[in-house]
């Protein structure tokens, strides 16, 4: 929820959702993190709101850290277990816009690029999805992976897998 420099209270809620998924047992996790911001240094660049873009930039530095610890924590649980850490959205950090503070682009460059170098330090792959409401990345991917040209799935769809797959 980005700020509303009209509103009676000035704030801004970041959430980040979590969401494990060991295949092999089919055992799950969520979790949300949710942050919201109303102290000054968080709402204000100098005189102004922060920007959607700079709320964005925090929020993308947040998700790859919160996705780095989550994965780093499943990896110790189980060290022989392969892992695949997915984002939802791209995995561009989009930092440099000249509305966020110089001060503030290299915390937030620093904070990303410290998960991604532990992700990589032990080397665990890392992506970001972008999928269209009601597609079937999942799905396509499967069909890519087999190599097939057209869908085998039909009639499927990504949701109707998870349904069965957890229940």
């Amino acid at each position: 929820i980005y700020p509303d420099r009209h509103a009676a209270v000035s704030y801004y809620a970041l959430n980040i959702g979590l969401f494990v998924f060991r295949g092999a047992d089919g055992e799950t996790d969520a979790d949300s993190k949710p942050t919201l911001a109303v102290d000054e240094e968080d709402l204000l660049v100098g005189e102004n709101v922060v920007s959607n873009v700079l709320v964005n930039a925090r929020r993308s530095a947040e998700e790859m850290a919160e996705l780095a610890g989550r994965t780093l924590a499943e990896q110790a649980r189980d060290p022989a277990r392969p892992l695949l850490a997915l984002l939802d959205g791209g995995i561009a950090l989009r930092a440099d816009d000249a509305t966020i503070p110089a001060a503030e682009r290299q915390r937030l460059t620093k904070r990303y690029f410290d998960a991604v170098r532990a992700l990589t330090a032990v080397a665990i792959p890392y992506a970001g999805y972008i999928a269209r409401p009601g597609g079937s990345p999942v799905l396509e991917l499967a069909r890519l992976a087999g190599g097939s040209a057209s869908p085998p799935f039909t009639g499927l769809t990504d949701r109707m897998l998870m349904e069965r797959l957890l229940g």
